[in-house]
């Protein structure tokens, strides 16, 4: 197995090893930092806004993580009918945007496949704590699934933009957003357009803290970030290069950590962002304020509200990583 392209190279086969990568700017391993400065872009990011990097080396993590690629590869080819449903594209609710959903998911699946030479995986990430990030680092995935329900599932949820990812960061000691790079198998992907509230009530068409649709591996949603991105209810247009999605996936073993990274959040992409719709909100004066409250926030690791009921999904996440153990 060691032709995988996430085995690392010259590396001893210890439970857990974190191989430096890049520190202070300094490359300290050659061969590992040209893998993240591969998959950085393939995030919607340029590498240099990597500060610090380590190389997760947990073959215990990477050999469940390859059973379970060659048992769903193997599945999908022996009983197609129950593990590759389409049942979707019969809906006659949202059927053309759910067709654009899993269009974008396959983009990304092909760009993918020419970097790792193979099909099916797919680069992913999740902003973090940086305590959590060396949990996930040493334990895997398995349990982040129960804490709480999931908007689109009781499930492990991914991004493939760190600018999004970066929402749900808490900032480390040094300021750094703190991140897990991963690689996931999303399989056969049920695309889910029905936000998961109604005003104040889960909506009974939606997915909130559901089991992973029959039929299917994973969850995939695209999510609207119009003046909402901290709201993150679904995409109702067309998607493009820029929108933020969400993987859930419902199996620890279907996700493997690869990098945890620090970022510096003055040259994330996000800040722009962030400065657009601000503009877009309040305009004038109080645009200027907000966004300089954001960037110096941001370096200060804050407490999650009083609140005990998330009002976003942002906040949603936040509260989880605060009661994880």
């Amino acid at each position: 197995m060691n032709e995988h392209w996430w085995r690392s190279p010259n590396t001893p086969s210890q439970d857990l090893l974190l191989i430096p990568v890049l520190k202070a700017g300094e490359k300290k391993h050659h061969v590992l930092y040209q893998k993240l400065a591969s998959l950085v872009p393939l995030l919607g990011e340029k590498a240099e806004v990597i500060q610090q990097a380590y190389w997760i080396n947990n073959p215990r993590l990477a050999t469940q993580f390859e059973v379970f690629l060659d048992c769903i590869t193997a599945k999908h080819s022996l009983n197609p009918s129950e593990f590759n449903s389409q049942g979707w594209k019969y809906a006659t609710v949202d059927h053309d945007l759910k067709a654009e959903y899993t269009a974008k998911l396959n983009d990304h699946l092909t760009l993918a496949s020419n970097l790792l030479n193979m099909s099916g995986v797919i680069p992913v990430v999740q902003g973090t704590r940086e305590n959590a990030a060396h949990r996930i680092a040493k334990n895997g995935f398995g349990t982040l699934a129960s804490l709480d329900p999931g908007w689109y599932g009781q499930g492990i949820y991914f991004t493939s933009k760190m600018a999004y990812a970066g929402t749900y960061s808490r900032p480390s000691k040094d300021g750094s957003l703190v991140f897990v790079i991963s690689l996931a198998v999303p399989g056969n992907a049920f695309p889910i357009t029905a936000p998961p509230y109604v005003g104040s009530h889960p909506n009974p068409q939606g997915y909130l803290g559901e089991p992973c649709h029959r039929g299917y591996q994973s969850h995939y949603t695209i999510v609207d970030v119009s003046g909402k991105v901290t709201n993150g209810h679904p995409l109702r247009t067309r998607p493009t290069n820029s929108s933020f999605d969400e993987l859930v996936v419902f199996e620890p073993a279907q996700a493997l950590p690869i990098f945890l990274v620090h970022a510096n959040p003055g040259t994330f992409s996000l800040i722009p962002f962030f400065f657009f719709l601000l503009i877009h909100w309040w305009g004038g004066l109080n645009t200027f304020f907000f966004f300089f409250f954001f960037l110096f926030s941001s370096f200060y690791d804050r407490k999650p509200g009083s609140s005990t009921e998330p009002k976003t999904r942002v906040d949603q996440l936040k509260q989880r990583e605060s009661t994880s153990p």
